[in-house]
């Protein structure tokens, strides 16, 4: 009886453990012609108790000093108009390989190479072909049971005025789940499983999805943390859980 009543008492804690909600999130991103809440806006619904930390527009100096020196259970960055630095995008590849926390990586100048690094690590590779100008090219789920593209019917993209509007990525150890061909190509990826299997590599940027962006958000945020992914090594120090 006392090894059964042990067995629910540690099926009862570790359920626990992983339904607690992420305590402290960092976010990059970009608000421009009406496009770019989208991220904060799930993060608030889903999360209402969590310290969100956001910094908007030029803010990669500050971004990067607080991702350096504070604690998180979540990174978010999808810049879709302001590019990092090869220091900036080496902190986050720091970050991710250090196996923290879940993180999401989206950035219009993926291409340049600055952020091969990080690429790299997450499954990546840096895009060799002409990033896609506006207007962009149609969107296509790939994987379409996947949770991530669950409810989703629409992945027309908006075009806010930018000059890139996505990568088109190739990758390595990544599991691609959508793309911009009707069916998987090479080199053709969008939204990619990263390496660690819960962190997220895109070159299509949720926030700008015309018609469901909060919801698509949702699906990502559920999957790096929720029932669909594994909640990270800092809640109980559960390392085990995190291979």
């Amino acid at each position: 009886m006392k090894k059964v009543a042990l067995l629910v008492a540690f099926v009862l804690v570790a359920t626990s453990v992983l339904a607690a909600d992420p305590s402290k999130i960092i976010v990059k991103y970009d608000v421009f012609s009406g496009y770019g809440e989208a991220v904060i806006t799930a993060l608030k619904a889903k999360w209402p108790t969590a310290t969100i930390t956001s910094y908007s527009g030029a803010t990669w100096p500050t971004f990067d000093s607080q991702l350096v020196s504070g604690t998180w259970d979540i990174v978010i960055v999808e810049a879709h108009n302001y590019p990092g630095t090869a220091t900036q995008y080496q902190h986050m590849a720091d970050w991710y390989n250090k196996k923290i926390g879940p993180l999401f990586y989206a950035d219009w100048s993926m291409n340049n190479g600055n952020s091969s690094m990080l690429v790299t690590a997450m499954g990546g590779s840096v895009p060799t072909s002409v990033p896609m100008t506006t207007p962009p090219a149609p969107h296509y789920a790939w994987a379409t049971t996947h949770p991530i593209c669950s409810g989703i019917t629409n992945w027309t993209y908006g075009n806010p005025g930018y000059r890139v509007a996505g990568q088109r990525m190739p990758w390595t150890t990544a599991v691609p789940v959508t793309g911009w061909t009707t069916t998987q190509t090479p080199s053709q990826g969008g939204i990619m499983v990263a390496a660690d299997k819960h962190s997220v590599i895109s070159g299509y940027f949720p926030s700008l999805n015309t018609t469901q962006p909060a919801t698509l958000w949702s699906n990502i945020l559920d999957f790096m943390w929720g029932s669909s992914g594994v909640a990270p090594q800092s809640l109980g120090k559960v390392k085990a859980l995190y291979k």
